[in-house]
């Protein structure tokens, strides 16, 4: 319903109209007949104005019209002389009207979520007015004299820009509850009586240290410090706007046209973290708005708070390559951040690796906890039939060296260095008292031990324990960590049983208001927690636990609740899961130490932390109810993904690492119920170069550089001789590529049909696009050797095609080629004076100094579109379905047939290796003079290798990418 009926005004004995939430466009002028009306709640619609004429609603108490596109409030307003309640929010109101101070009846005002900069002092000064919202605005300051604060009780202020409160607060007759959550106060006025202030999460003003309030917790107190503020509210207020204006599509609707999910659209609108960049150019649109106006704001809060940055500058190799380039054409801030989980890196590439066997566990029980030994030998799983070891090799159990067997293990620890471990175990015995029916009487006593993993003895006696022994670790000293009921924790020595250090709790206060969430130890035996209070989780550092009860605390910035929390077995990093209300969690890995953020990603909300790998690389996250429910997390990139192999609605429970790092094992769903799943990573593949958000649709390499290139993003440039960053460059809808001059100059065919001439060292254009192709789909393109001449392949007109040659410097055609079929491959020889077309099944050979033919066409067979010339120009290659065909680029006579299987990329290494990409992901290396296999194979990745482009100047490189987002630099030594 877009407008409500005409005949509504005749419904004169009407008290209460509820309309909100209708989309509605416009309301009928007969609802100013109802005047018996004392409720009208039209919020949440796509209203413009109040079509009921002045005085007429006079018994109107309540109106709710928040949510609308109003951006002022309607004049009518002005003669409701009986309301007493306005609810105005998300209006895009940028001042407050002046009539509303005509409104003397007025107990309660709502004015959240607009993109108010000041509020006039007789607001604050409204004779009944009890309670004020003014939170979600853009306020930086109050009015410093308010005399008489009139009948206020609540004022709401918080998520706005307040450095500082006036003191006038403290003067009124009534106390003010006062909400200033999310500012970014430095002190508080001294009168100001804090019991009624809500005054976490404020935030100190950039470059200020905050100063400790005059009046509040005393210097030293456990208080979390001010958490960083993003410049993200006038971003927010854009958007809600715009959607507000749009008449408040649904997220579902706008989520189909954007073709993404309605909880990212609903991530981007809200902008509780910034949002990428790609997802608020593609809303912007869909709202009506211009994704122009809203960049600046969006610029602002990419730069007021950037992570560490994701991409280091290039690093010096002398004569190796081009000096360290700026990354050009827009910030890499938050957005990177956000955009990291679609990157690949070897780190986690690694773990894409077959599955390895399921190895059955005694009677189909699933183990509580896992765990390697030290030496990485044996896997110990907790079972209600004792601590059982498996070799995971082989996927045998080892019953010799089953601990505590005929026992239930609760829990257990292994010693971080010794074939040590500490057995938590309980076992059913008939006690000797009997109960009041004379029976006897079962109980089930609690005892630890310390074992020997190696030998499977015992090297303690057994230590009952009480009920209130929780989880507990096995430090280094031998000494036990272990944590009890009322949120404490205490040293323990397992050969006597008695206490080895004080209780330690969490504050030096009450700890009903705070909450143990984990602990653990790290390599240096100093003790760890992470705790969660009121204001948000904090760390806690014990560094001789034995001794001094008093922790060292540090806040987790910006963090005021998890659902999971973990930490890594080095005890320095922790990675939390904190759920979002509606679509992904934030998962993010802190440093214990120091409280900040060091990655950040969104993952499924229904999954969990369940390990770290040994060198804190990989985060291990599964559950029971997420899809998928086994993901690695690489926090260096945060690529995410699931080994290869690994089906899509498994769901995981337990996971453990070996020490080496090499082997992965999981309890899921996808096995039988109660078997282990393994997982070997393979030997690192070449080196990873990350960065793009889908498959590569263009490379090209230089002297010292290689770019790359996406659909829909940036192009990339990379040192060739080390794979780190080099700049990046904003050319558009980029789907070929090629390097001019070795690599002064890049050309990007773009989607439009133009082809940009860029610097890459500046990121800035080299001359005017050379325009007059029809717009094409990655079309074949090549480069002259020394830069004069751009050959690029037209799409077909009618029945004739044609190859066009550019000359670079004048940006003029100089020559057209033609071709009865589009030519698919195009190479230019060494030496630069010949162009080899494959169109159709034809080979062709031209000069192009004169643009005649060398060669008479040549009959290739069924022919690929792969085209290559030997270093020294004697030898052009072509691919076909039987392998890859050599042919004498002097003569035109075909030379050598090498048998492989089909290629997907081919090329020449700089020093004449045929090199030839496949399906299953490798490349062969075969000699250009016979044909043989020089070394194995190389594995590129685990999909088909869809570009082969050798590095050019003195560096034996070679690029290769694959359809599985891989991206891998080689090098090999000069020689077969």
């Amino acid at each position: 319903m877009t407008r409500p009926p005409q005949a509504l005004g005749a419904l004169t004995g009407l008290t209460r109209l509820d309309l909100h939430g209708n989309g509605l466009t416009a309301l009928p002028g007969s609802i100013g007949e109802l005047t018996a009306l004392t409720s009208l709640d039209v919020a949440r619609n796509a209203l413009t104005g109040l079509p009921w004429s002045p005085r007429s609603l006079t018994a109107l108490d309540r109106l709710e019209v928040s949510a609308n596109p109003f951006g002022e409030l309607p004049d009518v307003i002005a003669e409701l002389r009986a309301l007493t309640t306005l609810g105005a929010a998300h209006l895009g109101l940028s001042a407050v009207s002046s009539f509303l101070a005509s409104l003397t009846g007025l107990t309660h005002l709502d004015l959240a979520g607009n993109t108010l900069t000041e509020v006039p002092e007789w607001l604050f000064r409204m004779p009944r007015l009890a309670t004020l919202f003014l939170d979600r605005n853009l306020l930086t300051a109050l009015p410093e004299d308010v005399d008489g604060p009139g009948a206020l009780t609540r004022l709401s202020l918080y998520d706005n820009r307040l450095t500082a409160l006036p003191a006038w607060p403290a003067r009124a007759v009534r106390p003010i509850g006062l909400d200033v959550k999310g500012n970014r106060l430095e002190r508080l006025p001294s009168p100001l009586d804090s019991r009624r202030l809500l005054a976490d999460r404020n935030l100190p003003a950039r470059g200020h240290a905050p100063s400790p309030p005059e009046h509040g917790p005393a210097a030293g107190a456990d208080v979390p410090a001010p958490r960083p503020e993003e410049a993200l509210d006038s971003l927010r207020a854009a958007l809600q706007r715009a959607h507000r204006s749009a008449g408040k599509p649904g997220l579902r609707r706008l989520a189909a046209e954007a073709g993404t999910t309605a909880s990212r659209v609903h991530a981007t609108l809200h902008c509780r973290t910034l949002p990428p960049w790609t997802s608020v150019a593609t809303l912007a649109p869909l709202l009506g708005a211009d994704p122009a106006d809203v960049r600046a704001a969006w610029e602002e809060a990419a730069a007021e708070e950037a992570p560490p940055p994701l991409l280091h500058p290039l690093d010096a190799h002398p004569g190796t390559g081009p000096p360290a380039l700026p990354h050009v054409g827009g910030p890499v801030g938050r957005e990177t951040l956000r955009e990291e989980r679609f990157l690949h890196a070897s780190a986690v590439g690694s773990w894409y690796g077959d599955c390895g066997a399921q190895m059955p566990i005694a009677l189909g029980e699933e183990p509580s906890s896992l765990a390697f030994a030290p030496d990485g030998s044996t896997l110990f799983a907790a079972t209600s039939y004792g601590l059982q070891a498996w070799d995971v090799e082989t996927g045998r159990r080892s019953k010799r060296r089953t601990i505590e067997r005929d026992r239930a293990v609760r829990r257990f620890s292994v010693h971080p260095d010794e074939p040590l471990a500490a057995v938590l175990a309980e076992s059913w015995v008939w006690d000797r008292r009997l109960s009041r029916s004379g029976h006897r009487i079962l109980t089930s006593p609690l005892a630890l031990r310390l074992w020997r993993t190696d030998k499977t003895t015992p090297v303690t006696e057994p230590w009952e324990v009480g009920k209130d022994f929780g989880r507990f670790v096995l430090r280094r000293d031998g000494l036990i960590a272990a944590r009890h009921t009322g949120e404490r924790l205490r040293m323990w020595d397992p050969r006597t049983g008695l206490p080895a250090g004080p209780w330690l709790g969490l504050s030096r206060r009450d700890r009903k208001d705070r909450r143990l969430r984990t602990f653990g130890v790290d390599a240096d035996d100093a003790l760890l927690a992470i705790g969660q209070a009121p204001h948000g989780l904090f760390s806690a550092v014990w560094a001789d636990p034995t001794s001094s009860p008093r922790p060292v605390l540090t806040p987790l910035r910006d963090l005021k609740h998890a659902s999971n929390v973990l930490l890594s077995p080095a005890g320095d990093t922790t990675v939390t899961l904190t759920p979002t209300g509606r679509g992904p969690a934030i998962a993010a890995l802190w440093d214990v130490r120091t409280g900040r953020r060091t990655a950040g990603c969104e993952v499924d909300a229904e999954l969990a932390p369940l390990g770290f790998h040994p060198d804190g690389a990989v985060v291990v996250l599964g559950g029971y109810y997420a899809r998928p429910g086994l993901v690695l997390w690489d926090t260096a990139t945060g690529f995410l993904g699931h080994p290869r192999g690994a089906r899509t609605g498994a769901q995981t429970g337990r996971a453990a690492f070996r020490p080496d790092g090499r082997v992965l094992v999981t309890v899921s769903s996808a096995t039988r119920y109660g078997h282990f799943q393994v997982w070997k990573a393979e030997e690192p593949i070449g080196s990873a170069l990350a960065g793009h958000r889908g498959p590569v649709t263009a490379v090209a390499a230089g002297a010292g550089l290689v770019a790359t290139a996406a659909r829909e993003d940036a192009v990339l440039l990379w040192s060739a001789a080390s794979g780190a960053p080099a700049g990046r460059i904003e050319a558009g809808d980029v789907t070929a590529l090629a390097f001019l001059d070795g690599d002064a100059v890049l050309a990007a065919f773009r989607a439009d049909g133009t082809v940009g001439l860029w610097n890459p060292v500046t990121g800035t254009q080299a001359g005017p696009p050379l325009a007059g192709h029809a717009p094409c789909e990655r079309p074949p393109m090549a480069a002259q050797p020394d830069g004069t001449f751009l050959a690029v392949a037209d799409a077909p007109v009618g029945t004739e095609s044609a190859v066009w040659l550019w000359d670079t410097a004048s940006g003029e055609p100089v020559d057209v080629l033609g071709t009865r079929d589009r030519a698919t491959a195009l190479a230019f020889s060494p030496d630069g004076r010949t162009l080899a077309t494959v169109s159709g099944n034809l080979l062709r050979l031209w000069d192009v100094r004169t643009g005649t033919r060398v060669w008479d066409p040549a009959f290739t067979g069924p022919a690929f579109p792969l085209l290559a010339f030997t270093p020294d120009g004697g030898t052009l290659a072509t691919a076909g379905s039987d392998g890859v065909l050599l042919w004498d680029a002097a003569t035109g006579d075909p030379r050598l047939r090498v048998p492989l299987p089909p290629p997907t990329a081919l090329a020449f290494t700089s020093d004449g290796l045929l090199s030839t990409g496949h399906r299953d992901g490798t490349v062969l290396l075969h000699s250009a003079e016979t044909g043989a296999p020089v070394g194995g194979p190389l594995k590129a990745g685990h999909a088909e290798v869809t570009h082969l482009v050798p590095a050019l100047g003195p560096l034996n490189r070679l690029l290769t990418c694959t359809a599985d987002r891989v991206y891998r630099l080689w090098h090999r030594p000069a020689g077969p």
